[in-house]
Formats: C-alpha cells, sequence, structure tokens
C-alpha cells in the first residue's frame, strides 16, 4: 500500500457575510474540481498574482525613481519683483473659458 502524505484543513464559512455566503455557493455549484483542487487553485492563484503585483510595482517604483525628486522643492516666498508685477488687466483669462 502507498503512503499517502495527506494534510486535512478544514474551512469554515460564516453564511451571514456575503463574501463567505458567495465563496461556499462558487464551491457548491462547481463541478469541474473537487473542494480541495479548488481551494488549492484559489491559494495558488492569490499567492502567484501577489508575487506578480509585487514585482509590478517594484519596477514601476525602480523606474519612477529618477523622476522622483528626492527632496521637495524649494518655495521662496516674493520671486516675482515689484518692477517684474502684472496687473490683472494683463492676464489673460480665456483658459477659464470666459
Amino acid at each position: 500500500m502507498a503512503d499517502k502524505n495527506i494534510k486535512a484543513v478544514y474551512v469554515r464559512f460564516n453564511l451571514n457575510k456575503p463574501l463567505h455566503r458567495k465563496a461556499y455557493d462558487l464551491l457548491q455549484g462547481q463541478n469541474e474540481f473537487s473542494n480541495s483542487q479548488a481551494a488549492i487553485n484559489a491559494v495558488l492563484d492569490y499567492y502567484d498574482n501577489r508575487i506578480r503585483e509585487d514585482r509590478l510595482v517594484e519596477k514601476i517604483a525602480n523606474r519612477l525613481s529618477g523622476f522622483v525628486p528626492t527632496s521637495p522643492p524649494t518655495v521662496t516666498k516674493n520671486t516675482v519683483s515689484e518692477s517684474e508685477e502684472i496687473s490683472i488687466d494683463e492676464i489673460d483669462f480665456d483658459f477659464l473659458g470666459g
């Protein structure tokens, strides 16, 4: 007789919770796999997707690291001298749709 290395894991569903009810109903209605195979597929898919997402976030962060300033820009007060001040009549407000 072959020695089977089988571990049992039990799952409880609180059918008063919508997500639990949905998962339970899906398991009860599926005929393609056993409940064990469905749980195995769900766990593997979850962690595979999580690893892919983490790698994607890391890749995006690495690419953006050259574009993101390491410190906030310095804003100085009164950057326009009095001789360069613009009258409100000189501003073209067409960009506001007016």
